[in-house]
């Protein structure tokens, strides 16, 4: 267990249980705490074992976990319980919040992460998420400051399925570079992003703009790149808070790629060589220039770049069931 040791007046001290339902060990090794859902759908939450609440002079609360998970962590989709097998679909509130999680993997069954899941300690005591931060493909919920204060996270990709992102979600991700925005978004909430000051790019895969409020991107440099579907220049640039970037970059199309059947993901994007795509059933992928010339194609999932100049390009995913295709960009 971790010592905490503030200099500070403490005025209140209080240890909180929680009623967790059952533990299990998950692959990368950590013990998890669930708590049952839905019995009739057999859905549980990872939450957390237990915590401490310290209130200081009255204005600020804190928390922390008592029993806490550790390093790279792998959450399950599915999880043994009284004989019965149930699904993870939630990560619940506070589940990791100020625990020592360097990264994580979520499984394709979590459809939502919520308030401060990820949360780092913000006296510095833990690690914090580092580089890219892949979400679940299905995800529908992003919560109050989920991720907010992990500066190490240097790219995220908002599923199309978000229809939210929540206040303070991304919140002072001083290390955030690109930031890629699903179709799906129609909201971002207060703080979202602010004090992400080492934005490069923005992707918006929304022809309209998704909602703002006036500190979804407080702190952030506006002359940034932000890539936006053709067409939709004049409706971002008339937005209320979007206004407020003044470098708009109309393309054909983004990095997050669905069909009928599939959802394709390819990250990071921007790159400096190396694309990956998360995606079932890809026979081949091509690589064109911005004007459509033929560079190359792969048979894997893993495309490189590196020998290509900075700029644009498209990349064809091509699946038994058709042909996506999608722009990335090369740093």
């Amino acid at each position: 267990m971790r010592k905490l040791f503030i200099a500070i007046t403490l005025i209140g001290f209080a240890f909180n249980g929680f009623a967790y339902d059952f533990t299990a060990v998950c692959e990368s090794g950590q013990t998890l705490y669930y708590n049952v859902l839905s019995e009739d759908e057999k859905t549980v939450e990872v939450t957390y074992a237990e915590y401490y609440e310290a209130i200081y002079e009255q204005w600020w609360t804190y928390y922390w976990n008592v029993t806490a998970p550790e390093g790279d962590l792998i959450i399950p989709e599915s999880v043994q319980f009284n004989e019965s097998f149930y699904t993870v679909t939630k990560v619940g509130a506070h589940a990791f919040d100020k625990c020592d999680i360097t990264s994580v993997t979520f499984p394709i069954s979590v459809i939502e992460i919520g308030d401060y899941a990820f949360q780092p300690d913000p006296l510095g005591f833990v690690p914090l998420l580092t580089g890219e931060l892949v979400l679940p493909e299905h995800l529908q919920t992003l919560g109050k400051n989920a991720f907010s204060g992990n500066r190490g996270i240097t790219s995220v990709i908002i599923p199309n399925s978000v229809r939210k992102i929540g206040e303070g979600c991304f919140g002072s991700c001083e290390g955030l570079q690109s930031v890629t925005i699903g179709s799906g978004v129609e909201e971002i909430d207060y703080l979202a992003f602010a004090n992400c000051t080492a934005l490069e790019t923005i992707i918006v895969d929304r022809a309209v703009p998704p909602t703002c409020q006036w500190s979804s991107f407080s702190w952030c440099p506006k002359d940034i790149p932000v890539l936006i579907p053709i067409g939709s220049k004049t409706l971002y640039e008339q937005a209320e808070y979007w206004n407020e970037f003044t470098n708009f970059i109309e393309t054909g199309g983004l990095a997050i790629m669905e069909n009928e059947t599939n959802v394709f993901v390819a990250y990071p994007n921007p790159t400096e060589g190396e694309v990956f795509i998360d995606g079932d059933d890809i026979n081949r992928v091509e690589v064109y220039s911005i004007t459509g010339q033929f560079i190359k194609d792969f048979k894997t999932n893993v495309i490189d770049i590196s020998d290509q100049e900075p700029g644009f390009y498209s990349i064809k995913v091509i699946t038994p069931s058709g042909i996506i295709t999608k722009q990335i960009i090369k740093k």
